[in-house]
């Protein structure tokens, strides 16, 4: 099955919230797991705005994001362009 996820999902991924374990069990069956490319940055801005909001310290939020960008390297995700599929949305 693949899998087209959102930025939301994926920050989960990387800061454990209500969301995480059922977005990990989803995940597992998943043979290809897509994203908008707009989600390397709205991932790591979701990141970003926990900070803000005072549920993530910066050094957290750091380490999600270096964490998020080795997912981005090793090709976990396969990113699209957004144009590509705006007639379809």
């Amino acid at each position: 099955m693949n899998i087209i996820i959102d930025a939301s999902s994926l920050a989960s991924l990387f800061l454990p919230d209500e969301d995480s374990l059922k977005v990990e069990q989803y995940l597992q069956e998943a043979e290809m797991v897509a994203a908008p490319r707009l989600a390397i940055v709205e991932t790591a801005a979701a990141f970003y705005r926990r900070v803000r909001k005072g549920s993530l310290t910066i050094r957290q939020a750091e380490t999600a994001t270096a964490t998020w960008l080795s997912t981005i390297q090793s090709g976990a995700v396969t990113f699209y362009e957004d144009t590509d599929v705006l007639s379809e949305a």
